[in-house]
């Protein structure tokens, strides 16, 4: 295992900006797991809502509930007919299914990377160490995030990504991150007078 020295870098925060950005992807990766995460879930509870409207409306055996024949309640059905038949004709045009699909894909993709970097910032966390492994696992992700940036929805709902970015925080505190530059201020540094006494 080959650990990368920080002079290779032509100065010490170039080093840190480099472990920054794999940080930074990690919270990224993590955000689109979760955005896409939760469209997918909308995405298959309207699906089943639309299919289950379908199902009802035109099913015979509701359609012959006596309820329906008298009073008001043959405009009711009336109603209801006549709108599961505007939602059957809207159905291809709604492409529900197309949009359950994307969602899944961004989801998988996403969580793959996810998982990837977070090995990557695990082995760092722990190790203390910044790798030519650990890089070449990093590029490949980045490289997978590039491809999944061209497929994803032009503007994301800013309701749900504020909520994304709030569980973000609190899943990965930017404190609970290893920065190389202040580990070694802080080994490097004049002891303290308790320390010089004790």
């Amino acid at each position: 295992m080959t650990s990368i020295d920080p002079k290779r870098f032509r100065n010490q925060e170039l080093f840190r900006a480099q472990i920054v950005r794999i940080y930074d992807s990690y919270r990224t990766a993590l955000f689109k797991r979760k955005y896409y995460g939760y469209r997918l879930i909308t995405s298959q509870q309207w699906n089943l809502a639309y299919e289950c409207v379908l199902a009802l409306g035109s099913s015979s055996v509701i359609a012959g509930w006596a309820i329906w024949k008298i009073g008001f309640g043959e405009y009711v059905w009336a109603i209801i007919a006549g709108l599961v038949a505007v939602l059957a004709i809207l159905k291809p045009f709604l492409q529900l299914s197309k949009s359950i699909e994307q969602h899944s894909q961004s989801y998988v993709g996403w969580s793959a990377i996810y998982l990837d970097i977070r090995e990557v910032v695990l082995d760092i966390q722990t190790k203390r160490i910044f790798t030519e492994e650990m890089l070449k696992l990093f590029s490949a992700a980045e490289g997978r995030i590039k491809k999944l940036d061209l497929s994803e929805e032009p503007k994301l709902i800013e309701g749900l990504k504020q909520r994304c970015v709030e569980e973000v925080k609190k899943d990965i505190p930017s404190e609970s991150l290893w920065d190389p530059i202040a580990s070694r201020l802080e080994r490097t540094s004049p002891d303290t007078e308790e320390e010089k006494h004790a």
